[in-house]
């Protein structure tokens, strides 16, 4: 099984406790960066789904894509579409010839 790494953009939070009246166990979140970027590694045979990303204009954006990794759900990811399904295209055929061989 092959594996594939992919670029993530997160953002990282800080969690504090800020308890309330109603939930004791509540906490507050604080943004310490935005836009971090982080690496995934899924098997190419768990990626089951590759679709556009659209900007907040309307367009397709040409660097991100959807990704469906089983086991994880949804991600976006910072690669084009285009070379995940080339890559996808290529990590699915055979090694080896299917049939039999000409003598």
């Amino acid at each position: 099984m092959k594996r594939i790494e992919l670029r993530i953009k997160e953002d990282v939070y800080q969690e504090t406790p800020a308890p309330t009246k109603d939930n004791p166990e509540a906490f507050k979140r604080k943004l310490i960066k935005k836009g971090a970027v982080t690496k995934v590694k899924p098997y190419l045979e768990d990626i089951r789904l590759i679709g556009t990303v659209i900007n907040n204009k309307g367009a397709i954006a040409k660097n991100f894509c959807k990704v469906y990794v089983r086991d994880v759900g949804f991600i976006v990811v910072n690669h084009s579409y285009e070379e995940l399904d080339q890559i996808q295209e290529l990590g699915h055929r055979p090694e080896q010839s299917v049939g039999f061989k000409k003598r």
